[in-house]
């Protein structure tokens, strides 16, 4: 079990994530890429592409307990819903906060998302 953070949310990778998540990282889309680049200046540690249990977070940030997801058009599917769901409900369970974006809000208002992202820190990680 891996501790993330030393927060108490504890978490297991599942077979084969590592290398899943590394492949991840070297394909992020865009807006991936545009929000990655903005999270980097923000001085938090935060971890592209991160395995959480069996699922890949976009972006986690285990000292803060927040997984950031950026969504595309084909996250609307019914089927896609659910999982998101079902995965949103467990990564929950482990005490994440889970955030979701748009690709069109990440590349159209790159601002309102990083501020969003901030107010969901914990007081004493907030740097504004």
């Amino acid at each position: 079990m891996v501790d993330a953070g030393g927060l108490g949310v504890s978490v297991r990778h599942s077979a084969g994530a590592v290398k899943r998540a590394r492949h991840l990282r070297r394909e992020m889309t865009g807006p991936e890429k545009v929000l990655w680049k903005a999270l980097r200046k923000i001085g938090l540690h935060i971890r592209r592409q991160a395995p959480i249990g069996k699922y890949i977070a976009d972006f986690a940030c285990h000292e803060a307990c927040i997984v950031i997801e950026v969504d595309g058009g084909w996250r609307d599917l019914p089927e896609k819903q659910l999982h998101d769901s079902i995965r949103d409900d467990w990564l929950k369970s482990e005490g994440y906060v889970v955030l979701r974006f748009r690709d069109q809000h990440v590349l159209n208002d790159l601002s309102d998302v990083i501020e969003t992202i901030k107010k969901t820190l914990p007081p004493s990680r907030r740097r504004d």
